[in-house]
């Protein structure tokens, strides 16, 4: 019996001793994000001794960190393996891993060297990454892969290169495109340009040199286009554009293409704006100076009446003197300018007025004219509608009939052949009438 207990005895012993021990440091981590900015949180325990040594691995190539709780910024999306090891005064040594998404997006670009004798272009990617995956449209067709990569272009010309960058896990991706001008052996007729700013959003563009044989097409960069060596053109808002000049020479059949960045600068808040008159019985035509495509214009006309454009007209009840102002509003140069006056009306003489009567809703444009006048109106009912053009002193200059079923309509006034000055378009019906003034420039 004794030599059963004894084994007993033994048996709890060897359990006892062999049992694998708890660890007495534990390592463990938490932590938080903004976007792609981590902030990493230690959690670790001891019965060891205190915890003196943290050792940061953020599985991303960067070096560690030794601070307790470090905050840290990834470049580029991804799935990283993130460890802490700790190591506490009584040599008590423990490491917690654990993995983490970084999803907050990236941002791609890329820088260019071109050879003109060969037309190699270089490209470098950025970010730069083991984790990254680069895809390359070159914009004459051709493709590649990788941070750096090479284009051999066959012709001179602007190309749109386009540059996709993905993290391998597919968690984020990003376009980047730019444009790369590729030169190869200077074509004879190359050319190029300079600008001046003359205010305001105009610039002057002038050919360097001007050939006479050459043809010649700009692209301001805002949509719209030119062929004229030396070319006015003006912006609705201050910037900077992509201008190109693409020159033919038709007896070499050479083209050539050269870009440049063309700065449009406002003024700062320097306009100015006055106004001049004319009265026609009591219709008074009014025209800002100088007039500007980048600015807006806002009326009182002194009689409770209010306006808007460069060119307006307000017919007045009551001969008299009437203070007018006109606001301008130039949203190119961020600057405002208001100009008031008297002015004085009469109401004699051909009894010719502007009025607006509502069966009719009658428009005219452009206003003011140049060649032909757009007239726009809307009958309630079917009827014989006269149409009018009178001069500032009443003679009729023109007359016409026409039946018009009820709805919209337009017809179209020539006015090449008038003098500058205000004439009135009159329309009337049998419910009625309605009469616009309009200036010939």
């Amino acid at each position: 019996m004794k030599k059963y207990y004894s084994f007993i005895a033994i048996a709890i012993l060897f359990v006892c001793f062999t049992k694998p021990a708890k660890s007495a440091c534990t390592a463990n981590f938490t932590y938080s994000n903004v976007a792609n900015v981590f902030n990493f949180t230690d959690a670790s325990t001891s019965s060891s001794g205190s915890i003196i040594t943290w050792i940061w691995n953020f599985g991303d190539l960067s070096a560690p960190s030794s601070l307790q709780n470090p905050t840290h910024t990834y470049d580029v999306c991804g799935v990283y393996n993130v460890s802490l090891t700790i190591g506490t005064s009584l040599f008590c040594s423990n490491t917690y891993s654990t993995t983490i998404t970084v999803n907050s997006g990236m941002t791609g670009s890329f820088t260019s060297m071109v050879d003109t004798t060969t037309g190699v272009a270089a490209f470098t990617g950025s970010p730069l990454g083991l984790n990254i995956n680069y895809a390359w449209t070159f914009g004459d067709g051709n493709t590649g892969t990788g941070a750096a990569a090479t284009n051999t272009y066959a012709a001179s010309g602007t190309y749109y290169v386009c540059l996709t960058i993905s993290d391998t896990a597919g968690i984020c991706t990003d376009v980047y495109c730019d444009s790369v001008v590729v030169y190869i052996s200077t074509p004879s007729c190359s050319s190029t340009f300079t600008y001046t700013d003359n205010g305001s959003g105009n610039l002057t563009f002038q050919v360097a040199p001007i050939v006479i044989t050459d043809t010649y097409a700009w692209d301001y960069g805002d949509g719209t286009t030119g062929t004229l060596p030396v070319s006015l053109h003006t912006y609705a808002t201050a910037g900077t554009y992509y201008v190109c000049l693409t020159t033919n020479d038709p007896l070499t059949s050479c083209t050539s293409i050269y870009c440049d960045s063309v700065v449009a600068a406002g003024t700062g808040g320097i306009c100015s704006v006055t106004y001049t008159y004319i009265d026609v019985n009591g219709i008074v035509a009014f025209t800002v100076i100088p007039p500007s495509l980048t600015s807006n214009y806002s009326w009182t006309f002194g009689d409770g009446n209010t306006g808007t454009g460069a060119v307006t007209t307000n017919t007045y009840a009551v001969a008299g003197n009437y203070y007018v102002c006109v606001t301008m509003v130039d949203a190119f140069n961020s600057c405002t300018d208001t100009f008031c006056d008297s002015i004085v009306t009469n109401i004699t003489g051909i009894g010719i007025l502007e009025n607006d009567a509502a069966d009719f809703d009658l428009s005219v444009y452009p206003n003011p004219v140049t060649n032909n006048v757009t007239v726009s109106f809307e009958l309630l009912i079917s009827s014989t509608v006269n149409i009018e053009l009178f001069d500032i002193i009443g003679n009729k200059i023109s007359s016409n009939s026409i039946c018009q079923t009820s709805g919209k309509h337009q017809t179209i006034i020539n006015t090449e052949t008038l003098s500058q000055g205000t004439y009135l378009i009159k329309l009337s019906s049998e419910t009625g009438n309605s009469s616009k003034l309009i200036i010939k420039k």
